[in-house]
């Protein structure tokens, strides 16, 4: 099956990201399948010469008041009318061959999503598989949250089965774990192991462990929680979760927030978390009185 194919690349379009937009770009037009390259532009630190020359290069650029990244992504996936779509983000790029080696699936008229492997390179500058993609048939849901596989390059969709819904009311971070989950609970998800993108790691504000981050992640798998209709998921989930706040309460005290450290640590202690994570109590409580000295030195000395 050799049908047009839309890749939405979310951007801001800023000076710094304009040689990697231009890259990800060229990525889509060297597809050896007919391909539109439909770049989303949203927020107000765009620069006019990369749109321009993005254009030039045959991009369809939109300009889109879509608030955050998983907005600009679902602006363009309401734009597709293409057979099939995918993402990409704008410091990542396509391979040429990922036209062919996955949308030949499609073929198959039950596959409404094709998932594929790619590269991507490790702190040591070591370029290794994106993943373990799940074995072939698999219960993606319950893989998905055992260990990611979704990343924006790394799927195609058919158009005419995935709609713009499981993309609605995405968070900014951990988007591709949710959407994952949602469209394993629904869709009929083939994995295939061809490596067929790259993952930048050289974007000069790429960042996943951040605070943001390691704060939000317990709320989103609540959110993954809530939207769960198999019982069989919860304890699963639940684990997830305890494992979220544990790594939140343990970055919050790093930082010396002891006030959100102990708020997360003690989310992560209801079940099996009181045994597994309860060993970082005496650690908060032994900075805990650490600080409370230091407060009443400062305090002495003052007086």
């Amino acid at each position: 099956m050799t049908a047009a194919v839309t890749i939405v690349i979310p951007t801001l379009a800023s000076t710094g990201r304009g040689p990697l937009l231009l890259r990800a770009v060229q990525s889509v037009l060297s597809l050896d399948v007919p391909a539109v390259a439909l770049v989303i532009v949203n927020g107000g630190r765009h620069d006019d010469a990369v749109i321009r020359a993005v254009t030039d290069m045959g991009a369809s650029v939109v300009r889109s008041d879509a608030v955050g990244v998983s907005g600009a992504r679902l602006d363009g996936r309401r734009r597709v009318s293409t057979p099939l779509f995918g993402f990409l983000d704008d410091d990542d790029h396509l391979l040429p061959q990922a036209g062919t080696q996955r949308s030949r699936h499609f073929a198959d008229s039950a596959v409404d999503i094709v998932v594929s492997n790619g590269y991507t390179t490790t702190p040591e500058g070591k370029t290794v598989p994106f993943c373990e993609l799940p074995a072939e048939p698999a219960d993606a849901a319950r893989s998905i949250l055992l260990a990611n596989w979704l990343a924006s390059a790394a799927a195609l969709f058919r158009t005419a089965t995935v709609g713009p819904g499981p993309f609605e009311n995405l968070p900014d971070v951990m988007e591709w774990t949710v959407l994952g989950f949602r469209l394993a609970l629904r869709y009929k998800v083939r994995f295939t192991p061809e490596l067929t993108y790259v993952i930048g790691q050289d974007a000069p504000d790429r960042s996943t462990k951040t605070r943001s981050f390691t704060q939000q992640a317990p709320s989103i798998l609540e959110q993954l929680r809530e939207e769960n209709p198999r019982p069989d998921l919860a304890s699963l989930l639940a684990r997830k979760i305890r494992a979220a706040h544990h790594t939140a309460a343990d970055h919050a005290l790093w930082e010396g927030d002891m006030r959100t450290a102990w708020r997360h640590h003690l989310a992560s202690l209801g079940g099996a978390g009181l045994w597994r994570y309860g060993s970082l109590t005496r650690h908060l409580i032994r900075r805990q009185w650490q600080l409370m000295r230091d407060r009443s030195g400062r305090a002495a000395s003052g007086a």
